[in-house]
């Protein structure tokens, strides 16, 4: 398939839609190629009603060594059991066009779908030759952009909340027959929505078109599908659209409640914790070393006796630093311990909050473990002091 223009014959590739399904006089619609903007168009009696959109390049997950063009608006994943288009631009001083080829696995691809040819039905559908659909323009109707459909003019009587649908039935109201054989079945659609009287309409047997009007027409629905099959305009109601919008407000409170306990969760959950973190911060405070500084938790001593057994904090006793001070390494009682200093920063300085002493043969390798960090944050973060006594 080549759709395109020759600009030394000034020639134009395009195709045209039947009248009817089983009448080949030229229809309404024509798919033809727009060189200016390099996409593909379906024009309805010369409007526009449906783009193609951009070519882009497309890489499967699944095979990221296929490469492919595609279309925006005539979009399928990569199925090696369907048809796997791969389309072209040709542009050049001559001719600038669009044609396809088709990306066959020879594994899984069947031999029906290694063969494609177009469609332009008289619907306006566009079908492979095994009738898959391949561009819808029935849901175009002038006021969407869902896959590639075009704005137009519309009457001040309809709205995007309104279609047809085809249903089964009849309506208590009186029937027009327009006999015109040139009428297709989306001339007849084009005239009832356009009327704003046209509640319904049906394309005839042979030719033509059955409008059915009458704002107040009640349409009786056949259960089991034995009555005739009309295009029914229906909309969607405002209880509905109230529904949907308390749906939404009902969602909305539901989030809100949601965040708010999860916030007091929060919040209750790290007053727990913070409380045990000053309770073993007490605890340690007030602990008395009866064995000779033999026990197995850290303690805190007097600023004087650190003072004494670092030798007044001196680079001899000091083993290095990090993020929260100075350590030192000191002898007490013939033990050794290590000795933390802890500091803050605030804005304005340098704040020390206290230290932490600790025996080197309880010391495990990884020697900064978790419950010791979470002590040294909160005593950080509530400022808590041991007064230096000299």
């Amino acid at each position: 398939m080549k759709l395109g223009v020759n600009h030394r014959t000034r020639r134009n590739w395009s195709i045209t839609s039947w009248l009817s399904e089983n009448n080949p006089v030229a229809g309404d619609f024509m798919l033809e190629w727009d060189p200016s903007r390099h996409r593909l168009i379906i024009r309805r009696r010369g409007v526009v009603y449906w783009t193609s959109g951009d070519l882009k390049d497309y890489i499967d997950e699944d095979r990221p060594d296929l490469k492919l063009k595609k279309f925006e608006n005539i979009g399928y994943e990569y199925d090696p059991y369907n048809f796997i288009y791969n389309f072209v631009n040709v542009t050049n001083d001559d001719e600038d066009y669009m044609s396809y080829f088709l990306e066959i696995d020879q594994d899984r691809t069947p031999d029906l779908r290694k063969i494609s040819g177009w469609k332009l039905n008289y619907d306006g559908y566009i079908y492979d030759i095994d009738k898959r659909i391949i561009v819808d323009v029935k849901r175009c109707y002038g006021y969407n952009t869902d896959v590639g459909c075009e704005l137009w003019e519309q009457p001040k009587c309809r709205n995007h909340k309104e279609t047809f649908v085809l249903k089964s039935g009849h309506f208590r109201s009186y029937l027009i027959y327009d006999n015109i054989s040139s009428l297709t079945e989306s001339d007849c659609r084009g005239k009832c929505w356009n009327d704003c009287e046209c509640v319904g309409y049906k394309a005839g047997s042979k030719s033509g078109c059955l409008y059915w009007k009458g704002k107040d027409s009640q349409f009786v629905q056949s259960l089991d599908g034995s009555e005739i099959k009309l295009y029914v305009l229906v909309s969607e109601p405002a209880n509905k659209r109230k529904k949907k919008k308390k749906i939404w407000i009902v969602i909305a409170v539901v989030i809100t409640v949601v965040l708010l306990l999860s916030g007091c969760s929060w919040f209750i959950m790290r007053k727990i914790k913070q409380g045990k973190w000053k309770e073993e911060l007490d605890k340690l405070m007030t602990l008395e070393d009866n064995d000779g500084g033999n026990g197995h938790d850290l303690r805190l001593f007097t600023y004087s006796s650190i003072l004494a057994a670092t030798n007044s904090f001196s680079s001899e006793n000091k083993l290095g630093g990090g993020g929260f001070g100075p350590v030192y390494t000191v002898n007490l009682n013939g033990k050794a311990f290590f000795i933390l200093l802890l500091f803050s920063r605030t804005v304005f300085s340098m704040l020390n909050l206290g230290w932490l002493i600790y025996p080197q043969d309880q010391v495990p390798l990884t020697w900064m473990t978790q419950p010791l960090r979470d002590m040294i944050f909160a005593m950080q973060h509530h400022l808590i002091r041991h007064h230096l006594s000299i």
